[in-house]
C-alpha cells in the first residue's frame, strides 16, 4: 500500500475538523471468513452486483491462482491468474499468468482476442458481457480496450502511451486511466461512440478512475497540491474530495447504484482502515463491527447492490479474505467514528493506484 506524510492544512487556508472516538450507534456488519487459501493468502477482488459470486486470487506456492467463492470460501478455478470481475451470470474475467486476458464461464476457460499476440488484461465486466481492461501494441503502448463479444476494440489515449479501462456500467459506460502528454496520469470515462473525457484531479498532478455505477458515477483517487492522495467521488460535474480517516492518504476502490463508496484510508495513528462513505460522511468499518469481535478490516475493493461490501481482515494476526455483510434492519444512520470536513480548497498529493489490486497492467514508459 502507499503513503506520504502528513502536511499541515493551515498554509492553503483550509479548514479540518477531526471528530475522533464518536462509537457507531450499533452494529452494521457482520464478518464472513472467506478463507485464506489453506494459511497461504486469498484477496476479493471483485463482487457481483447481486451478491451471489465473489472473485479474487490466492497465493499457493508463491504463485497466484485465479479464484471464486464456492461453500462460502475463495477457492482455486484451477488455473494461475488472478480473477478480476464477474457479473449476474457467473461470468468471471481476469488474467492469465502468462498476461493473457480470459473470460470464464460454464466450467472453461477461454483466452480473449487481440489485436496483436502481445499482453492483455481483463478488469471488468457488465451485466450484458463487455468487458473492459487494456493490451499492449507492437508499438510499446498500453491502450485501454474493451471486448464485445470475441472482438476487441481500442478505446484509445489522452495523448501519452499508456491507458487502461478499470471499471464499466451496466449502460457501456466506462473508467479508468490515461497518460497524458505531460506524463501525467488522468482518470477518464467513455462510452460507445464517444471521446474520453479528463476528469481532471483534486488540484495535483494525477488522477486514476476505479469504479463507475450505472448513474455514471466515478470513483478512484486524486493528488491534492500538497503531496497526497485522496480517495475521490465524481457525481458527474464535479469531483469531491472524500478525506480521509484522519491520516494522509485515502482510495477510494468501489461504488453501488445506491452511491456507497467503499476503500480504505489511513488512520491518524498510522494505520490502514476499510471505510464506508455515504450521505457525506466517511465512517470507519472498524467501529461498525460487533464489539469484541477481533476483526480488523484494513482493505475492500468492492461493494454489491445490498451493501455488503468484500475486502482483505486480520483475526488473531492472521489474514484472511472477507465479506462484510450488511444484516437487514440494521440502523440506517450510524454515528461517524471520524470524520473529516475541509473547505476552502483541496490537499493532498500522493502515488499511483496500484488499481483495486486488479490489475496486473504496468505503466510502460
Amino acid at each position: 500500500m502507499q503513503a506520504s506524510f502528513y502536511k499541515t492544512l493551515a498554509a492553503l487556508g483550509l479548514v479540518l475538523i477531526f471528530l475522533p472516538g464518536i462509537v457507531s450507534a450499533g452494529t452494521l456488519y457482520n464478518v464472513v471468513n472467506l478463507g485464506n487459501f489453506s494459511g497461504n493468502s486469498a484477496t476479493p477482488t471483485a463482487i457481483n452486483s447481486s451478491g451471489s459470486e465473489i472473485v479474487g486470487y490466492g497465493i499457493q506456492n508463491g504463485d497466484s491462482y485465479a479464484a471464486s467463492s464456492s461453500g462460502g470460501v475463495l477457492t482455486s478455478m484451477g488455473f494461475e491468474g488472478q480473477a478480476n470481475g464477474v457479473n449476474n451470470s457467473g461470468q468471471i474475467v481476469g488474467t492469465t499468468q502468462s498476461n493473457q486476458a480470459f473470460l470464464y464461464q460454464n466450467g472453461s476457460m477461454l483466452t480473449l482476442n487481440y489485436p496483436t499476440t502481445l499482453s492483455s488484461w481483463a478488469l471488468g465486466i457488465n451485466s450484458s458481457g463487455m468487458i473492459v481492461g487494456a493490451g499492449t501494441t507492437v508499438g510499446g503502448q498500453t491502450v485501454a480496450t474493451y471486448w464485445q463479444g470475441a472482438t476487441a476494440y481500442q478505446i484509445g489515449l489522452l495523448g501519452g502511451t499508456f491507458s487502461s479501462a478499470y471499471g464499466v456500467n451496466n449502460g457501456g459506460e466506462v473508467t479508468g486511466t490515461s497518460m497524458v502528454p505531460n506524463g501525467a496520469m488522468a482518470a477518464f470515462t467513455w462510452s460507445s461512440g464517444g471521446a474520453m473525457h479528463n476528469l481532471g484531479t483534486l488540484g495535483g498532478a494525477n488522477s486514476w478512475g476505479v469504479a463507475i455505477n450505472d448513474s455514471g458515477w466515478v470513483v478512484g483517487t486524486a493528488q491534492t497540491p500538497l503531496g497526497y492522495t485522496h480517495a475521490f467521488l465524481w457525481n458527474g460535474s464535479s469531483m469531491v474530495n472524500l478525506g480521509t480517516l484522519g491520516g494522509n492518504n485515502s482510495y477510494a476502490t468501489g461504488i453501488n447504484d445506491a452511491g456507497e463508496v467503499v476503500g480504505y484510508s489511513l488512520t491518524a495513528s498510522g494505520q490502514w482502515h476499510a471505510f464506508v462513505y455515504e450521505n457525506g460522511v466517511m465512517y470507519d468499518l472498524n467501529a461498525l463491527l460487533p464489539v469484541g469481535s477481533g476483526w480488523t478490516i484494513s482493505m475492500v475493493d468492492g461493494i454489491d447492490a445490498n451493501g455488503d461490501i468484500i475486502g482483505v481482515g486480520t483475526d488473531n494476526g492472521t489474514q484472511y479474505a472477507v465479506e462484510l455483510v450488511d444484516p437487514p434492519g440494521g440502523p440506517a444512520s450510524p454515528e461517524p467514528v471520524s470524520i473529516c470536513l475541509t473547505g476552502f480548497g483541496l490537499a493532498g498529493t500522493g502515488l499511483l493506484l496500484r488499481a483495486k489490486r486488479r490489475s496486473q497492467v504496468r505503466q510502460k514508459n
